[in-house]
């Protein structure tokens, strides 16, 4: 009977976690609070920095944080500096948050924020996640993954 009342409470917990989330339109920042394993709705809006449609993936951002956009099947050809706003479901995965994204809408252009001076012990930092940032250093390899992506390793960096 214990695990029985458990069960309902944490399903009636989840059902009023998502009714929170869908009632409003959220900040970036608040996707930090999603909780593991309960994908919730949620309705988010920013600016474009980057797409990708062979990643079916886009970044962006608002003033609180960037967040990971995934289009499920054929991926709309966003380009950076344009403000969308993006209805759809986020997941935890680890320690990030993807919203796979139900509907979407163009609503205008904007400039592209500006990225962060990072050093490269601030550049995988959690409040740079899904965010523009630029860093300066020697780069010591450098390769192209199987995405087409170049991917550098730097030595030392500012």
């Amino acid at each position: 009977m214990r695990v029985a009342s458990m069960v309902v409470f944490a399903i009636i917990c989840g059902v009023l976690a998502r009714s929170l989330w869908q009632s409003r339109q959220s900040i970036v920042s608040e996707l930090g609070r999603v909780p593991e394993g309960i994908p919730v709705k949620v309705k988010i809006a920013g600016i474009v920095t980057f797409s990708d449609i062979r990643l079916h993936r886009t970044f962006f951002e608002d003033a609180t944080g960037g967040a990971t956009i995934l289009f499920p099947g054929e991926t709309p050809g966003l380009n950076p500096g344009q403000r969308i706003t993006v209805a759809g479901t986020a997941t935890r995965q680890g320690k990030h948050v993807v919203v796979t994204a139900a509907e979407w809408a163009i609503g205008g252009i904007a400039p592209v924020p500006s990225g962060r001076s990072l050093t490269i012990e601030t550049f995988g930092a959690e409040e740079q996640q899904n965010r523009m940032g630029s860093i300066e250093g020697r780069v010591e390899a450098a390769a192209v993954d199987r995405f087409a992506m170049l991917a550098l390793t730097l030595r030392s960096g500012k």
